[in-house]
């Protein structure tokens, strides 16, 4: 039986200058899963990612954006960020030339086949930098709706790379090591989405989120747990995320006893969608609070290029058996929302 994760498509190179695979995203998925096992390049540098358009050309227009946050074992983190770039930076982080220190690297790729929606990259890499682990979290856009059909990975500064790229389509199933529970899918304007059936079945639930449009402009995403399939409205959500952006350093933001968690805002211009994929933990559990990690990459009403990346607490302990969703102000018009329980074994 098929797991969460469905292959779709591998492409391998020794001393190439770019690595190509073709036609792996189609209609069957929404969401996309790549990653690169070893990138062993001629001189240390970043591989980065290019998309492929429906007539088989490598897209290096100026249409990309990409925020990434540099996490150094030695020294302070570091931010890069780009507008109207020709490539979406660092899928891998500085893959050098030996077995030992050649970067490895994932990101997800949301709504590349749907040709009304810019395509999204959510991902993190690491590598040893000379004798320092250097690791990446990275998010991405390609601002043109159009339909993608494949990626294309390069060395950023030159030279020639030797790696091997998996390509995985995240497939709504209800078979593998997640388990679909629950699914809304959104094509007309609704007040909130709740993703219900949480129990003790499993420890840890999933939901992955994509294409999150709001009915009305300039709105937050906000997420509530539920007891009874009723959305718990209390001032117990604390929250702590580090803020990616385009176009402007990075941020902290924190807030305590709040009515809900929340994510960047939203817009209703063209791209401008929200995609999430969220982990909660203890939600069963009547002794004990319920966390959630949150992940999340949008372009917003600004517009540019952001993310929350972090998690939150509601500081009541209660057995929670849902998890849902409404803008801050206004109606949800469409979006993708699954809830998958962890399979123990």
């Amino acid at each position: 039986m098929a797991t969460e994760l469905q292959f779709i498509k591998s492409a391998s190179g020794s001393g190439v200058s770019s690595l190509s695979v073709t036609d792996c995203f189609s209609a069957d998925y929404d969401v996309y899963f790549v990653e690169v096992s070893k990138s062993l390049n001629t001189i240390e540098t970043n591989l980065d990612i290019r998309f492929i358009d429906s007539g088989g050309s490598i897209i290096s227009a100026s249409e990309y954006d990409y925020a990434t946050l540099q996490l150094n074992s030695n020294t302070t983190f570091g931010e890069r960020r780009s507008t109207g770039n020709t490539k979406i930076s660092r899928l891998v982080i500085y893959g050098g030339d030996e077995q030992k220190t050649g970067g490895t690297g994932y990101t997800y790729v949301f709504n590349p086949y749907d040709s009304s929606s810019y395509t999204f990259t959510q991902g993190a890499s690491q590598t040893i930098q000379g004798t320092t682990f250097v690791g990446d979290k990275q998010i991405g856009v390609h601002k043109s709706a159009e339909q993608i059909t494949g990626i294309s990975l390069f060395p950023s500064s030159g030279g020639t790379t030797t790696l091997i790229i998996n390509v995985y389509g995240v497939k709504w199933i209800m078979s593998g090591s997640l388990i679909k529970i629950d699914e809304e899918i959104v094509t007309s304007a609704v007040a909130s989405v709740t993703l219900t059936g949480i129990d003790s079945t499993y420890d840890v639930y999933q939901v992955v989120a994509s294409n999150i449009v709001p009915a009305s402009d300039s709105q937050a995403i906000r997420i509530r747990v539920g007891t009874g399939g009723t959305p718990d409205s209390d001032s117990e959500y604390d929250m702590a995320y580090k803020v990616f952006e385009s176009n402007t350093s990075f941020a902290n933001h924190s807030e305590v006893n709040q009515t809900s968690w929340r994510g960047v805002t939203y817009g209703t211009g063209t791209g401008e969608a929200g995609n999430l994929i969220i982990y909660c933990f203890n939600f069963s559990n009547a002794s004990e609070y319920s966390f959630i990690t949150q992940e999340e990459v949008t372009y917003t009403n600004s517009p540019h290029l952001a993310s929350f990346t972090g998690g939150g607490v509601h500081t009541v302990a209660e057995a929670n058996d849902s998890i849902s969703f409404h803008m801050a102000s206004g109606n949800i018009a469409s979006g993708r929302f699954v809830l998958y329980g962890l399979k123990k074994d």
